[in-house]
């Protein structure tokens, strides 16, 4: 599972350099497509609009998925979100983390995810 804010200021959800010098990254579609292939899915969702919860935290969400494979892969691309963790606090101010998504709660959809991969 991927979830990343496009205004993420530390961590460009379109690839490039990282904040301070510390690197370059893919494109956020980029790697959840070399996971999805690692995994051997076969199928993708496509883009899902998922409802928007909170109309005033100045994001949304979207949602991808592929299937098929030995696990699947999501994305969760929190459109307007920064560096933040969705249904989270604001820890740092906006204009240095951006803002916090209150459309769903990071920790329970993770806790979902694991849950429902078989173990090995």
């Amino acid at each position: 599972m991927i979830i990343q804010g496009t205004e993420d200021p530390l961590i460009p959800y379109g690839g490039g350099d990282v904040v301070k010098s510390r690197g370059k990254l893919i494109d956020t579609v980029a790697a959840a497509k070399l996971w999805a292939a690692r995994n051997g899915c076969t199928a993708e969702s496509g883009i899902v609009e998922e409802p928007d919860r909170d109309k005033d935290d100045g994001c949304h969400v979207q949602r991808r998925e592929w299937s098929g494979g030995a696990a699947p892969v999501v994305l969760r691309t929190v459109v307007g979100g920064g560096h933040t963790w969705p249904g989270g606090s604001q820890y740092l101010p906006k204009g240095i983390v951006g803002v916090v998504c209150r459309d769903f709660d990071a920790t329970q959809e993770i806790w979902e995810f694991f849950k429902g991969i078989a173990k090995k």
